[in-house]
């Protein structure tokens, strides 16, 4: 915003501003965008609607640099990082055209821009997109930067007709002294593996601390795409507490996750998972499944196991907060294989006895 400023001043105030000043605001444009944005088009800022912020302000880079002969020389930067910025938010936006609560951010309606279909795998950024037109899938674990990043590694989301239905719980406000706005941007506010012994502690307890000033965890995504099915393998270790998610998807309605933890004092995991709060929730052995008649999100997991049900509350926009379902399935620490089968769709669903 700072180099869009300068570059007005020399365009509407030109005798303040000289030759030799206006090509040095332009190079200084430039060298930030190289430092915001890395070859995938995704800024440093770990949310989706800051990506779309960008993207506006490049925009009026280029007009600018369009008008002003003092500027021309950095307009082809400019187009190329504005397009290559504009394609990766295409490919973050959800199939309804709507920006998703991906990191720092809620959900609205994108009104310039189209969704692009298809699959985005950014490792880097740790961010897997799968995105058609009446389905979606992301999943988070690891960051370029702290700036912006909540506590959402090893998170997934699942959009299916028109609704999301496995659920990021957004961002309620920047307060950290306000406990549920606090939550909704750590552990309790994301569908992940997680040890529950930290739902309390705040932001800044997992973006500080860490090794040269970075991030108390340390996260990573690998991607392997040699079959049928693409293999995601998220990892992060948080004070010598270790989490390992493993995901199969070869559609964004379909997910198979295998998660193990592992604890120095022995602290159970949970696999966590956010619901729309509007389904109607029904269970039989081994099974759980939320339904309205027009959608239905399913999970199946071992026959021994036994999940908890309580509610939580999401935040999309900063005037708006709603109900939500909280699904959690235990983790034994000693990295005991847990597995998961998760799966979206909009089609009747034959329900089990009520939860």
């Amino acid at each position: 915003m700072l180099s869009v400023s300068l570059l007005l001043i020399a365009v509407h105030h030109p005798e303040l501003v000289s030759d030799e000043d206006a090509t040095n605001d332009a190079q200084i444009a430039i060298e930030q965008m190289e430092t915001i944005f890395d070859h995938d088009g995704l800024s440093n800022e770990n949310t989706a609607s800051y990506q779309g912020l960008y993207v506006r302000l490049l925009k009026d880079l280029c007009e600018l640099a369009g008008v002003s002969s003092r500027h021309a020389h950095a307009a082809q930067s400019f187009r190329q990082r504005y397009e290559l910025a504009s394609m990766a938010y295409q490919r973050l936006l959800l199939p309804d055209g709507h920006v998703p609560p991906l990191g720092d951010g809620g959900m609205g309606m994108e009104p310039r821009l189209t969704p692009a279909h298809g699959k985005f795998l950014s490792p880097p950024n740790g961010l897997y997109i799968h995105n058609t037109s009446d389905s979606y899938i992301s999943v988070v674990c690891g960051a370029r930067s702290s700036v912006h990043k909540q506590m959402d590694d090893t998170s997934i989301m699942m959009w299916t007709a028109g609704r999301l239905l496995v659920l990021d719980a957004g961002v309620q406000n920047y307060d950290a002294a306000n406990i549920q706005a606090a939550r909704i941007r750590t552990q309790p506010g994301h569908s992940g593996l997680f040890f529950p012994k930290f739902d309390d502690q705040p932001l800044k307890f997992f973006n500080s601390g860490g090794d040269n000033g970075g991030r108390r965890v340390d996260a990573s995504m690998t991607i392997n795409q040699d079959g049928p099915e693409d293999h995601i393998l998220c990892e992060y270790t948080l004070n010598q507490h270790r989490a390992l998610r493993e995901i199969h998807t070869a559609s964004p309605n379909a997910a198979t996750i295998t998660d193990q933890a592992w604890s120095p004092d022995g602290a159970p995991a949970v696999a966590r998972f956010l619901l729309d709060g509007s389904l109607r929730l029904t269970s039989a052995i081994g099974q759980l499944e939320g339904s309205d008649g027009a959608v239905w999100v399913r999970l199946s997991f071992s026959a021994s196991t036994k999940c908890e049900i309580t509610s939580g509350l999401i935040s999309w926009s900063l005037s708006e907060r709603r109900q939500c379902w909280v699904i959690e399935i235990p983790v034994p620490a000693g990295g005991r294989r847990n597995k998961i089968m998760i799966e979206t769709g909009s089609e009747a669903s034959p329900n089990a006895a009520p939860a």
